[in-house]
């Protein structure tokens, strides 16, 4: 099977593209399956391989550091019921805007 662009058909066939995409969408050999078929240079595909890598293993990081912070929030929660100190609020109060010092400049 030979593949053609558009292009090469309009110009060997005098006929718009438009004319060329409706008898495809017509008579076309995937116009029953409802697939598209995409050509890809190898170093796409390879890319595209090397991204897909990446995702997932951004993705079993992101997994790993949800379960650290889940048992963070767990010790935390355990040591909180165990010493009867809010440690939460403790550390999300907000510092105050003074340096500390209680004499004046």
């Amino acid at each position: 099977m030979k593949l053609s662009r558009i292009s090469d058909i309009c110009k060997q066939y005098q006929v718009s593209a438009t004319a060329v995409y409706k008898w495809i969408g017509l008579y076309g050999l995937f116009k029953q399956a409802k697939e598209r078929l995409i050509m890809e240079s190898k170093s796409d595909t390879t890319e595209l391989l090397r991204l897909k890598q990446k995702i997932a293993e951004l993705e079993r990081l992101v997994g790993q550091k949800q379960i650290q912070l889940d048992f963070k929030d767990k010790m935390i929660e355990i040591a909180e019921q165990t010493y009867g100190v809010d440690i939460k609020k403790k550390f999300s109060t907000p510092p105050s805007g003074t340096s500390g010092s209680k004499g004046k400049k």
